[in-house]
């Protein structure tokens, strides 16, 4: 996963030569490489880079000297990934400032726990949902799916 805060200590934009922070990028294992060089994800525009391989018990990152004090969050990880604390709660704050309207925790919390999306909880985070698009969506990423009990 690699991330970019411009606003960072770490950003690249910093430097007249936008040269990546030492470190950042140069531990990334070989079975990643092709996402290194993938134009797609820009990764000349990089603050932080984590990686976690199959049968990893934890996320990587290389070998950097960080900047000042690790609470001052140099290269913007910390706010960027705070959304990830596996917190229902957490998400429900931010969905209602993005989304600027009233988002159901209860309906939160069932994704969190990954249980099959029906059309009755799609239509509880949101009433517009178009739900044929989201079974296909849900499908392809292998998000358990309620079976449609037909009459």
């Amino acid at each position: 996963m690699k991330g970019f805060d411009h606003e960072a200590v770490m950003t690249p934009w910093a430097n007249d030569d936008r040269a990546l922070w030492k470190g950042v990028l140069d531990s990334v294992p070989p079975i990643f490489a092709s996402f290194l060089n993938e134009p797609a994800f820009r990764m000349a525009d990089t603050t932080f880079c984590i990686w976690r391989e199959q049968g990893d018990t934890e996320w990587h990152v290389g070998e950097i000297d960080f900047p000042g004090e690790p609470e001052e969050d140099p290269d913007g990880s910390a706010w960027m990934l705070s959304l990830l604390d596996g917190n229902p709660a957490s998400y429900k704050e931010w969905a209602e400032e993005y989304y600027e309207r009233p988002v159901s925790l209860s309906a939160i919390q069932r994704i969190y726990r990954h249980e099959p999306l029906s059309d009755a909880l799609a239509k509880e985070l949101n009433p517009e949902t178009n739900w044929e698009q989201l079974v296909a969506d849900a499908t392809q990423i292998g998000y358990p799916v309620a079976q449609v009990k037909v009459h």
